[in-house]
Parts: structure tokens; sequence; C-alpha cells
């Protein structure tokens, strides 16, 4: 199991592990790293996750399932609705891509290139998506925001 941990001594987040059969926890990272989307690959081999650089800023990483610096990083678009998931083949990264409307979702080949696109979308955003265990199936929450005045009175 994979989870991260504030450390007030060290001041920043950082992941770590522990087996589900129990066992003491192993650190992963010693470095700012892990506070949302943080998993393992699929094939176990790696850990996608946050992670923060002084040169390069907020990135994502691919990290090896053991720990360490990031082998490799990508720049996915930061809004309050993104969501970075492994496809069952461990080889892609799939995100949403960034606003304005519509939002789509992208795949990033792990081994580093360019994203392409995969759904074409014409209207509406993406709120999150995930995959079904075989990667045959995208599960999508989509819609449009909605936004309401209301003006609440004290009745006597």
């Amino acid at each position: 199991m994979l989870y991260a941990v504030w450390s007030a001594s060290d001041k920043f987040g950082s992941l770590w592990k522990v087996s589900v059969a129990g066992g003491d926890p192993v650190r992963v990272t010693d470095y700012p790293s892990g506070w949302d989307d943080s998993s393992y690959s699929p094939d176990g081999k790696w850990i996608g996750c946050y992670f923060q650089d002084e040169k390069l800023g907020e990135r994502y990483g691919i990290i090896p399932a053991s720990g360490g610096r990031p082998v490799r990083h990508f720049q996915f678009p930061g809004f309050q609705y993104q969501s970075v998931r492994w496809t069952a083949d461990s080889r892609h990264l799939s995100f949403i891509g960034a606003p304005p409307d519509p939002s789509n979702i992208w795949l990033q080949p792990a081994e580093g290139g360019e994203p392409h696109k995969l759904t074409d979308f014409k209207t509406d955003y993406i709120y999150g998506h995930t995959w079904s265990r075989d990667g045959k199936t995208l599960a999508l929450a989509r819609g449009r925001p909605a936004f309401d005045v209301v003006l609440l009175k004290e009745n006597k």
C-alpha cells in the first residue's frame, strides 16, 4: 500500500509504503512528493506521483517501485479536476487536458515523448476518469458546472 506522510521535521510530505500483509513502513521518497494521484503502475515496477523540485517546480514523475528520484517527469495541466491514471499495460499515463471547454483525455507515453489526444469531446468538462482493470473501458465523470446565487433571509 502506498501513502503520503507529512513530516514536521522535514517540512514536506513524502511517499511511504507498507505491505497489505503488515510489517514496517518503508520510506519511498526523501523529497517533497506524493500529495495527489500517487499510484503503482499495474505491472508493479513504477510509481507515478507529483513531486516538487527546486529547479523544475511541481511535476508528475515516474519513480522505481523501490523508491528514489524520478526517472522521468511530465508537466500536466494543473487545475482542480486533474487526475492522472496508469493504463492497464503500464505504458501510458492518462490525464485530463487543460480547460477551457471542452476537456479531453490525453495519453502520455510513460517512456517519454509527446502526449496524444484519446477522446474528442466537443462540449463539457471532464471531472474525473478511471480505467477498467482490463484497460478496455474508460469511465468518465463529465458535465458542466452550475452556479446559483441564493439569498437567505431570517424569517421572524
